[in-house]
């Protein structure tokens, strides 16, 4: 969908929401709508999982570009940049300019969200240092967020 398109779409809404909404039911990509409207993945995926709720959709099933596990692509190298398709991007929540983890494992290089990265130092806490898990919940905590 074009920009004009996606800018008559939205012509007559009033809220970020709103125009989020009326986008995700003309079937306009997540990563896309964020990059329209100048907002974070995060937050168009939010309202448009509040709106399949109420409206009947299953969000998580439906999501286009759910990329399996183990799909094995060739990627494109060139100056130590790898391009990484757009429906692996749209599947993580990634946007242009978002940061990712990288660790070197035994079994090769991972590549991570912020917030799997989180995620995956919690349940290392977890599990080898089970009485400092709180302590590493409370440096984790996002600042920006309420309790």
């Amino acid at each position: 969908m074009t920009r004009e398109e996606m800018e008559r779409l939205v012509a007559d809404r009033h809220t970020v929401s709103d125009k989020i909404r009326a986008l995700g039911d003309a079937g306009v990509p997540r990563a896309d709508i964020a990059r329209f409207l100048d907002r974070k993945y995060q937050h168009v995926r939010n309202v448009l999982n509040a709106h399949e709720r109420k409206t009947g959709g299953d969000s998580e099933n439906d999501e286009p570009g759910r990329a399996e596990p183990d799909t094995v692509l060739q990627l494109m190298l060139a100056n130590g940049q790898i391009k990484l398709p757009a429906t692996w991007l749209d599947a993580q929540g990634l946007v242009d300019g978002d940061a990712v983890i990288c660790r070197i494992g035994r079994d090769g290089l991972h590549v991570m969200s912020r917030s799997v990265a989180i995620e995956a130092m919690r349940e290392i806490a977890r599990k080898r240092m089970p009485q400092e898990a709180a302590i590493l919940e409370a440096l984790l905590r996002d600042p920006h967020r309420p309790d």
